[in-house]
């Protein structure tokens, strides 16, 4: 896709490593060594807030928090006191359906010896989950917590994070047209195409993958997906741990969501609620948040059976 791209329309593209995937960058419009040279800082700036936002990174700060913050108030940077500021608010809109403090959970869950049987350790770590138990003192930009099993995961909010940070440099250096995929499972599609007054991001079919579902037309806009599944090299699918909040047990079946909107980090953030919550709730959100076009997709049935919800023009909760 990204040569048939480049040859068409004459794009600047360039990729790399990060967040544990790939992530890949066309700009337009511009002078290709200028191009060039932004790509260069997206890059360095990107890797600095995988380095402070991976739980994987032993030296990051959210693992220093997470090491420390049980027993004693750690200082934070600005971008971290923020960004867990920013998960506070989203919990709050999501009803808790969106929360970082579940990593207790998804671990457990990600334990193949784990089994539906265990209510007894899901309901303790339930009980020391949850934003009320990660204290924020405004003074003196510090953080802890409230239970010594608790720890926080960015991973549900740091792509989205990082492509807000990607567009405002973008916009920074005049670019107005650009195509940033992470691992093609979160895309900002800044300005159009440049054969286009938009572009063009299929959805598909991961049960006939020669299929696609649906088509966002995208401008000015960042698409999030969601699973709690991958695909084998065989085209088979696997469950993987996505775990409900209110529960503590992972999501049921295999399911898929798509969330299109102007804020990656609202996108992404719903993503990841709606994958949990019922219909009811995703119509409820949709129709009063500006600019949302979503589907959910279930492949339980080994078929895909996707719904759409999608409005106009309406308030913002971002």
């Amino acid at each position: 896709m990204w040569a048939r791209f480049i040859m068409k329309s004459n794009l600047y593209h360039n990729k790399f490593k990060t967040m544990g995937t790939r992530c890949q960058i066309l700009i337009s419009g511009v002078d290709t060594d200028y191009a060039a040279q932004v790509f260069n800082i997206i890059k360095k700036d990107v890797t600095r807030l995988e380095e402070d936002l991976s739980h994987f990174n032993e030296k990051s700060e959210v693992s220093h928090i997470n090491k420390w913050a049980a027993s004693r108030p750690v200082p934070v940077s600005e971008t971290i006191f923020d960004l867990i500021k920013i998960c506070r608010k989203y919990h709050s809109i999501t009803r808790g359906l969106f929360d970082i403090t579940q990593k207790p959970l998804v671990d457990f869950w990600s334990n193949k010896t784990a089994d539906y049987s265990a209510n007894g350790e899901v309901e303790k770590l339930i009980s020391t989950t949850g934003m009320n138990n990660v204290v924020l003192n405004e003074m003196d930009h510090t953080v802890s917590f409230k239970h010594k099993k608790l720890k926080i995961d960015f991973s549900g909010i740091g792509k989205g994070y990082t492509l807000e940070w990607v567009k405002k440099l973008l916009r920074r250096f005049s670019v107005k047209n650009a195509f940033v995929s992470l691992g093609e499972s979160t895309i900002l599609a800044l300005g159009t195409h440049p054969e286009g007054d938009h572009w063009k991001i299929s959805m598909k079919d991961y049960c006939n993958p020669e299929r696609n579902l649906h088509t966002f037309l995208v401008r000015d806009g960042v698409l999030s997906t969601t699973s709690n599944f991958y695909s084998d090299n065989y085209g088979k699918l696997h469950t993987r741990p996505v775990v409900d909040p209110k529960t503590g047990y992972p999501v049921s079946g295999l399911k898929s969501v798509s969330v299109c909107s102007g804020s990656a980090l609202l996108v992404e953030v719903l993503s990841n609620a709606f994958l949990s919550s019922s219909d009811s709730y995703i119509k409820y959100v949709v129709e009063n948040v500006e600019r949302i076009d979503a589907i959910k997709t279930d492949y339980e049935s080994g078929k895909a059976e996707v719904r759409r919800f999608c409005t106009e023009v309406k308030k913002s909760l971002n």
